[in-house]
Parts: C-alpha cells; sequence; structure tokens
C-alpha cells in the first residue's frame, strides 16, 4: 500500500484506496485512447491493491485508517496515527474504489467496467 513517509512500514488505507481509483480513471482515459496494454496494466494495479486493502477490513467491512494504530506519522509534528480500528474516511474511499467511483466528478462511472 502507500504510506505516510518514505521507508515506513506503515500503510495509509484513505490513501491507497484514493490511489485505487487514480489507477481506475488513468485506466479508463487508456481505454477511451485506444490504449489497451497500459489500460490493463492500470486495472491490474487498482486490482492489486484493492484486493490487498479488503483484507483489512473487520468482519463488517469497515477499515482502520493506517496498518498500525497509535504510531508516529512524523515525529517531529507529534501527530500519531488513530489508535481505533475504525476510520470512516479509509471505509469510505475504499467503498469509492470497490466501486469504481470518482469522488471529484459528480456522475458515478463505475470504473471497473
Amino acid at each position: 500500500g502507500f504510506g505516510f513517509t518514505q521507508n515506513d512500514n506503515k500503510i495509509s488505507v484513505e490513501w491507497t484506496a484514493q490511489m485505487v481509483i487514480g489507477y481506475l480513471v488513468l485506466a479508463n482515459d487508456y481505454e477511451k485512447a485506444g490504449d489497451h496494454a497500459t489500460a490493463n496494466e492500470y486495472k491490474e494495479k487498482a486490482l492489486f491493491y484493492v484486493n490487498e486493502l479488503s483484507k483489512m477490513a473487520d468482519a463488517n467491512g469497515n477499515l482502520p485508517y493506517s496498518s498500525k494504530q497509535n504510531a508516529a506519522i512524523v515525529a517531529n509534528w507529534n501527530w500519531y496515527t488513530p489508535s481505533g480500528k475504525q476510520s470512516l474516511s479509509a471505509t469510505a474511499y475504499y467503498l469509492l474504489a470497490v466501486t469504481g467511483d470518482n469522488p471529484f466528478t459528480t456522475e458515478v462511472e463505475h470504473l471497473w467496467s
């Protein structure tokens, strides 16, 4: 997944789900341009990451904010990941990624199609 800083062992679920959406948007753009090979590469990346995120979900489908709870993001900023195991923002972006919807448009794109 995608983390907070380089060489950090913590994964941001929200950021990773946002990257899934980004990969799907790119795949869609390349598909429209007729570059099916590149479109498939981006769709495969999106599928890999969304499948990995699904492994982090609890029985109700909720995801944590980060792969490590109450862990320093940037120590000198004194900011830590939440200590809870459920995150609204992470779960919401995961659901957007699963449905293939770009939250920055007014329509529902179904980008997995």
